[in-house]
């Protein structure tokens, strides 16, 4: 396969393609091709045709090509066998016409990873007699480090109140990152701005959403072990797991305002994963304090004959009421400002339950707001837009409602 009648080390021919050394190693990303040189010699005495093909694992391709010179890296047809090969006669040297130049190009999958650098022995066998020759070459899948940190998050926090915050850290490379000698950098939080809030990193091992304490970050050590948790679940060594290749964790931030904060003071969390080789990563939270706090109570009344008025000794209530179909059931949903500043942008949203239908249409039992829902027999969304303007505005104390009414179906 390589041009030379010498049964030795690297040459190609006989035992050496498996037993002997490597011909050509060849770097390459994960899906990216590469291409290797293949020269096949006829040393027979007639001419031959031969089949090419090669040891490949699963999910890895390769595609032969004829050649137009011996360096076998300008290709140009593609081939499954090396076509008519004419003799090299009684000599040991190559004659016109006895040696077919290849490309063979090799492409790995999307997902390789070093540790699945291969060998490759590529063979020609002889349709007519059956004789076969192999050489060995080598793929080496190069490294990618590629974390990705999403997304910056805005939010709001009243004195005394906290609020979380959800990301994702997501390793796009094809190396595991964060195990053992390979840990992210700690401390991975950077505070700053005006408000002196207590801010704190978890890592989502249960993967539900909520900062438990066992997931805060606290040390280096704490930080390679919830992520040897949250990569390998159920695993104990941090030097054994980490963010494997194509795999995400949460990573939740937890800002804590102190009781003395007041309206517009402003936290900013950077969080910063800084891996030992490649580009660090980070995601910022601003926190703004607002004094304003609305709070929402949904009420429901009985309206059994539908007259779109509580029934007689009944009122609005919080607790279980009963209804059958065709009955109908009155909703409302009232909206109080109960901190020491106005707020803006605020809407009142709700929706028809299932199998039901509106009875009495959305109101605002005031004249603060812009109602809007479906007619009387159709299903969908009602909403109370009770800051429509940028001069409206939700005072201390002062409530907006929205009210309507549905009909359970027959």
């Amino acid at each position: 396969l390589d041009g030379t009648n010498d049964d030795t080390p690297n040459a190609g021919e006989g035992s050496y393609a498996t037993n002997g050394g490597v011909i050509d190693t060849n770097i390459t990303a994960p899906g990216v091709t590469t291409t290797f040189p293949l020269a096949v010699t006829n040393f027979g005495t007639v001419p031959d045709n031969f089949n090419i093909s090669s040891n490949l694992p699963a999910g890895w391709t390769v595609q032969y090509f004829s050649a137009t010179d011996s360096s076998g890296t300008t290709c140009g047809a593609q081939v499954t066998n090396t076509g008519n090969v004419n003799p090299v006669g009684s000599g040991s040297t190559a004659a016109n016409g006895s040696t077919v130049y290849l490309c063979a190009k090799v492409t790995p999958p999307t997902d390789a990873t070093p540790a699945d650098s291969n060998d490759i022995v590529f063979t020609v066998t002889s349709q007519g007699t059956g004789l076969s020759d192999s050489i060995k070459d080598h793929i080496t899948i190069s490294e990618i480090r590629n974390l990705l940190f999403t997304p910056d998050r805005n939010g709001q926090v009243a004195p005394g109140g906290a609020i979380q915050y959800s990301h994702i850290l997501t390793n796009n490379g094809n190396v595991t990152e964060g195990p053992g000698a390979t840990a992210f950098t700690y401390p991975l939080l950077t505070p700053g701005g005006n408000l002196g809030a207590t801010t704190s990193v978890y890592i989502d091992v249960n993967n539900n959403g909520l900062a438990d304490n066992d997931e805060l970050v606290t040390d280096q050590v704490k930080l390679n072990s919830l992520l040897a948790l949250a990569g390998n679940p159920g695993g104990t060594d941090p030097n054994k797991a980490g963010l494997q290749p194509r795999e995400s964790v949460t990573v939740l931030v937890k800002v804590e305002a102190p009781s003395g904060a007041t309206a517009g003071q402003v936290d900013t969390s950077t969080v910063t994963f800084i891996p030992t080789a490649g580009n660090a990563v980070s995601i910022k939270d601003i926190t703004t304090v607002n004094v304003g706090q609305v709070e929402l109570v949904k009420e429901q009344a009985e309206d059994l004959d539908c007259d779109n008025n509580v029934d007689t000794g009944k009122n609005y209530t919080q607790g279980i009421i009963n209804a059958k179909p065709g009955q109908c059931v009155l909703y409302r949903i009232t909206a109080t400002n109960r901190g020491n500043a106005d707020v803006t942008k605020v809407v009142i949203n709700d929706s028809t339950p299932a199998y039901t239908t509106i009875s009495t249409v959305a109101s605002n039992d005031s004249t603060v707001g812009t109602v809007s829902g479906p007619a009387v027999g159709a299903a969908g969304n009602v909403s109370n837009n009770v800051t429509p303007n940028a001069v409206d505005k939700l005072t201390p104390t002062s409530t907006a409602r929205l009210k309507f009414g549905v009909k359970i179906n027959n």
